[in-house]
């Protein structure tokens, strides 16, 4: 089993903490801008990344998505209306 130096976590930290902050942006994008809840912003989120909609880019700590469409309200409330169970 591989166990982490001091070093390497102190090295590693700052990469998670940006992958984190990428999550919450994207999360509270979603809110501010579609008026979502939490909960569908989260699922909407978790949705569009298990099917590979979205792309992390950690250097501007944002996700993009593949097309704009995936951010038109209609859209997500279709999605969230018929995958949402």
């Amino acid at each position: 089993m591989f166990t982490a130096s001091e070093e390497t976590r102190k090295m590693i930290r700052p990469i998670a903490q940006r992958y984190v902050l990428c999550d919450v942006n994207f999360i509270a994008m979603l809110q501010e801008l579609l008026g979502l809840s939490g909960d569908e912003a989260e699922f909407i989120f978790n949705l569009y990344r298990s099917k590979k909609v979205i792309k992390r880019d950690a250097v501007n700590v944002t996700w993009t998505v593949k097309h704009g469409s995936f951010l038109d309200a209609a859209t997500v409330a279709g999605i969230i209306k018929d995958f949402r169970k």
